[in-house]
């Protein structure tokens, strides 16, 4: 570019040495000087973050320009002055043009940034985030605890289904990153032992989405297209499920039915249709034609929680007929229960002992007739306490002064 100078006839007067009072003639009093402006670069030192790039321009020329870089592991400077941060540190980009070299400082940054900006994690599942390019505090936060929380070290834990925005705000500059929450894409269960000729249906949780099914051996076990499987024959089949882009995988172990198997099936169908002691169980077992080693260890195998069927069965004798807190006792004890069994199925069994003797009171009067004092003598008999016979005889519904 040229810049113009515009001299006043009076000062060009003054540079010719021609005195001020003769002038200079009036028809051209402005002369117009030309000068040429400098040629420079558009900046002479420049902050980058690694991966970007920034044009450095030569002003004032329209000459080439040869550009070269003093460190091109740092950045380098294409033909047309195209600078590109390659890692931290620092160059020299020169431009050399009619004669002359500018210089221009880069300085390459790592930038300031998460790790990454979205995220989808599976419900309970933790994700920690990062922010790179800075050793200063971060303040993370999120904007919907209820489906994602952050701790101070960036840790997301996943709390629901749903979204939310998780914020780290470090050196003066806010970074965001989005979380989605799904519930979690699973089988109900990944091993399973079936006996021949029974079924078992696998399902997947966590999608609504058409689930493919396949057997690896179909000999041993098949499934069908709602998950059910079938077991052919003794052995082993790997059961897959696609779903979502996700195969899921669950491990089938065919068994032929022992004797002791039987006994096992049997025990669980009994205990689905009443309580049993485990020495009635045994008995019952034996009553089938199983062994005594059998019937034990059916009875051993089937699950049974021999407390609760204690309970069950105080609870089956109370909706039947009353009984004493020692009737009943000795009724779980008749049972085969132990000791321990008896103490918990009658102290769980929610018995009121003293309505308990009312009932018993009113079954005797329906068949007999007593005086008061016989029918508490009657109910001591049955095991309950004095206080408790009193009550019963009392509020049976005789008036018994009448």
């Amino acid at each position: 570019m040229i810049k113009k100078i515009i001299i006043s006839s009076i000062t060009i007067g003054v540079l010719l040495g021609v005195p001020i009072s003769q002038g200079l003639p009036i028809e051209n009093p402005i002369i117009e000087v030309q000068a040429k402006a400098t040629i420079k670069l558009n900046t002479t030192k420049k902050t980058i973050d690694k991966g970007k790039t920034y044009t450095l321009k030569v002003l004032n020329t329209k000459k080439k320009v040869k550009w070269s870089s003093s460190n091109k592991s740092v950045a380098t400077v294409s033909s047309t002055g195209k600078v590109t941060a390659k890692k931290a540190g620092t160059a020299t980009i020169s431009a050399k043009v009619s004669g002359k070299t500018l210089k221009c400082k880069i300085t390459v940054k790592n930038p300031i940034k998460l790790n990454v900006t979205s995220k989808t994690l599976y419900k309970g599942n933790t994700y920690t985030l990062k922010v790179t390019g800075t050793s200063k505090k971060v303040t993370w936060s999120s904007n919907n605890k209820s489906v994602a929380t952050v701790s101070s070290a960036g840790k997301v834990t996943a709390k629901k289904a749903g979204t939310a925005t998780i914020t780290a705000k470090v050196s003066g500059k806010t970074l965001k990153c989005k979380i989605t929450v799904k519930n979690p894409i699973k089988l109900n269960v990944t091993s399973k032992t079936l006996y021949k000729g029974n079924t078992y249906t696998l399902k997947v949780t966590g999608t609504s989405k058409k689930v493919t099914w396949s057997s690896n051996n179909k000999s041993v076990a098949t499934v069908s297209s709602a998950g059910k499987v079938t077991a052919k024959k003794a052995g082993t089949a790997t059961i897959t499920a696609k779903v979502d882009g996700k195969t899921l995988k669950c491990k089938i172990t065919v068994k032929n039915y022992t004797a002791n198997d039987q006994a096992v099936k049997m025990a669980k169908d009994y205990l689905a249709i009443m309580p049993f002691s485990r020495q009635g169980l045994i008995e019952q077992l034996e009553f089938e034609g199983f062994t005594t080693s059998q019937a034990t260890y059916g009875a051993d195998h089937c699950g049974a929680d021999w407390n609760v069927q204690a309970l069950k069965t105080a609870k089956s004798y109370l909706e039947t007929m009353p009984f004493s807190r020692q009737g009943l006792v000795e009724q779980l004890e008749f049972e085969g229960f132990t000791a321990s069994q008896v103490t918990y199925g009658v102290n769980n069994c929610g018995a009121n002992w003293n309505q308990q003797a009312v009932r018993t009171a009113k079954s005797y009067l329906e068949i007999m007739a007593f005086s008061r004092e016989g029918l508490i003598n009657q109910l001591e008999f049955e095991g309950f306490t004095h206080s408790e016979a009193v009550y019963g005889v009392d509020h049976c519904g005789v008036a018994w002064g009448e």
